[in-house]
């Protein structure tokens, strides 16, 4: 019977940890903090790679996504959000395989599937890389980094410490 109590207490107590977001529809409660951890990754793409073709284009959805979140509190729907995320996204997706950043490239493709999850769908947004070239998406980090992200309790600390591992294993100095 003290068995079962402490097996029901213990369930109680988790289940009154859940966050918000599994009550709520789309998870928004936690699109806030992935769109800064997006944000601060392809900052770090950046730092990482200052010189690449795509720097210039980068910097710019970069700022675009900074002004369209200002002021959002990420649980209601932010389009401008979304569509400035769009653009970051395929930029990215566009990165060589063979690059240099290529494996942090490929957590923040993933990083992007996992945010545009968590936002609440807007109807004038379409992904914008929904069917992207294979590139970083044929990568095996990209799926092994999906399914973490997919399964996460809190996917913004599975998806910096999985960018931050593949950073470190790229032999790059940057970091979320």
């Amino acid at each position: 019977m003290k068995r079962l109590i402490s097996i029901v207490t213990t369930i109680c107590l988790w289940a009154s940890t859940l966050p918000v977001c599994l009550v709520t529809t789309g998870c928004s409660v936690n699109a806030l903090a992935l769109t800064n951890a997006f944000v601060a990754s392809l900052q770090a793409i950046v730092t990482a790679d200052p010189t690449a073709s795509y720097v210039n284009d980068l910097d710019i959805a970069i700022t675009a996504i900074k002004t369209a979140e200002a002021g959002w509190n990420g649980t209601t729907t932010n389009c401008a959000v979304q569509s400035a995320v769009n653009a970051a996204a395929a930029i990215i997706v566009q990165i060589d395989p063979n690059s240099k950043v290529a494996l942090i490239a490929t957590v923040a493709v993933a990083g992007y599937d996992a945010l545009m999850a968590a936002l609440a769908p807007c109807t004038t947004t379409v992904r914008a890389v929904s069917n992207a070239p294979a590139g970083l998406r044929a990568a095996p980090t990209y799926q092994a980094t999906h399914d973490k992200l997919a399964k996460a309790w809190l996917p913004e600390r599975a998806y910096r410490k999985a960018f931050n591992g593949a950073a470190k294993q790229s032999g790059l100095d940057v970091r979320i």
